[in-house]
């Protein structure tokens, strides 16, 4: 049987890249290939943050993490171990280690978490997704402390090509109030980068090719994306594109002129959408095409003059009654100085006038 053994304090000294405590916190590498020949050994401290149990085995005990991307593909990742000691008195057991996508223990690529004892090596493979976040983690059965060496193939360093236009699903200019999608191709090959989306210079959006943006407001806005592999927010980068950009104009809708309306006095005060209309003038009331698109509506509304006809004059006795050519009505002399309501008897706009009634009984 091999026997491995590793100086502890020559092998810390190679721990380089350093290992993080948990996912989040660790540092992206540009290839699975800057792994390769790593040596190191596990912590002696407490940290259970290993996606373990996986596949229903294995319990994290001081766990340490890499995250890298790389062009995808194949991949081999080898750990061979030795010199194990177990700081809480047990017989050391040995290590395991797994690697995931994007910082997610539901995303498993493979995993061991097998415990074969204080040295031996074993292997774990998968395929990787071109330029997605891959995060590999080591952790000591029982908390053992070991000294190991990972030795990798495949996951070579991938560059980005350059964008291409950024394409919106609204004309520009755009309705003020509305909405559009904002788009850019995908990398080829399947390759998944951090999209970074900015509007006047202030990070919007969610990291994919897509943008979803409103504007409630007039002026002309600057859209500008690029793509970025590694750790954007620390600064990790391993390969970005040129920032692409377009100048984009949200503006109210010109108002919209109606047909003018004219008015019968009768019909006065007349409710217009937002206004109550009483004398002639021009009015405007807001409204919204789509759901999101502002405009005005703008009419000219001329309130006609109250019709009032001539004085008819009937000459009679008392007790006769005039009859009214247009109502048919029948007026008598008690109706003295009255005025005789006319419906719609206005020719042009068929509006109601009135006449006014006088008896006569000079010739009884």
């Amino acid at each position: 049987m091999a026997i491995f053994y590793f100086k502890v304090d020559r092998i810390n000294s190679q721990c380089v890249p350093a290992a993080s405590d948990d996912c989040e916190s660790a540092a992206v590498l540009c290839s699975l290939d800057e792994l390769n020949g790593y040596t190191c050994s596990t912590r002696p401290d407490f940290n259970p943050t290993a996606c373990l149990p996986c596949n229903g085995q294995g319990t994290a005990n001081n766990s340490s993490w890499w995250a890298f991307v790389s062009e995808g593909g194949n991949i081999v990742i080898n750990v061979t171990y030795g010199g194990c000691t177990n700081p809480y008195g047990a017989a050391p057991s040995g290590m395991q280690m797994g690697l995931v996508g994007n910082c997610d223990c539901s995303q498993p690529v493979s995993c061991h978490t097998n415990c074969n004892g204080s040295s031996g090596s074993f292997t774990i493979t998968g395929f990787l997704v071109p330029c997605k976040t891959y995060f590999f983690w080591v952790n000591g059965c029982n908390g053992d402390v070991c000294n190991f060496t990972i030795s990798t193939s495949g996951g070579g360093s991938v560059r980005l090509n350059p964008l291409g236009a950024i394409n919106s699903s609204a004309p520009n200019p755009i309705c003020k109030g509305c909405c559009s999608n904002f788009t850019i191709a995908s990398q080829p090959g399947g390759c998944t980068p951090e999209y970074v989306w900015t509007v006047d210079g202030n990070h919007v959006g969610d990291k994919s090719t897509k943008l979803t943006h409103c504007f409630p407001d007039e002026g002309i806005f600057r859209i500008c994306v690029f793509a970025v592999l590694g750790n954007y927010a620390n600064g990790a980068i391993c390969s970005q594109t040129a920032e692409k950009c377009i100048s984009f104009q949200a503006k109210k809708r010109e108002g919209q002129i109606a047909r003018p309306l004219t008015l019968c006095p009768e019909r006065i005060p007349y409710d217009w959408h937002c206004e109550s209309v009483s004398s002639s003038g021009t009015y405007r009331c807001p409204f919204t095409l789509n759901n999101c698109c502002e405009y005005d509506s703008v009419i000219d509304i001329t309130v006609l003059e109250r019709v009032r006809g001539s004085e008819v004059f009937y000459i009679g006795c008392k007790g006769e009654h005039y009859i009214d050519t247009m109502t048919n009505m029948a007026y008598g002399t008690c109706n003295n100085k009255t005025e005789i309501y006319l419906p719609r008897s206005t020719k042009d706009y068929q509006c109601d006038s009135f006449l006014f009634f006088k008896y006569n009984l000079s010739r009884c």
